[in-house]
């Protein structure tokens, strides 16, 4: 879900990662429990794969205009919860 709060968008991007550190297009990193746990949940690990690297992609080219969150990442969410 994207919300344009005007000057910029905020992206709910559900399930697609757990930590920031996936989406960060400088240097992408995952928690190797986080991972195995997506690893074993995952239906389609192809397509989280891909959704992955199209949200580092609009986190590298966005910039501060879009403000990626996850509900699974504690260190985003709560800052979207409050209107930060």
């Amino acid at each position: 879900m994207a919300i344009d709060t005007a000057p910029g968008w905020l992206l709910h991007a559900g399930d697609a990662y757990y930590h920031a550190g996936e989406i960060d297009s400088a240097r992408p990193w995952r928690y190797p429990a986080l991972a195995m746990t997506q690893w074993l949940i995952g239906v389609d690990r192809g397509a989280g794969r891909a959704n992955r690297e199209r949200l580092r992609t609009l986190a590298h080219r966005a910039g501060d205009d879009v403000t990626i969150l996850c509900s699974h990442d504690p260190a985003t969410c709560p800052a979207a919860a409050v209107g930060e």
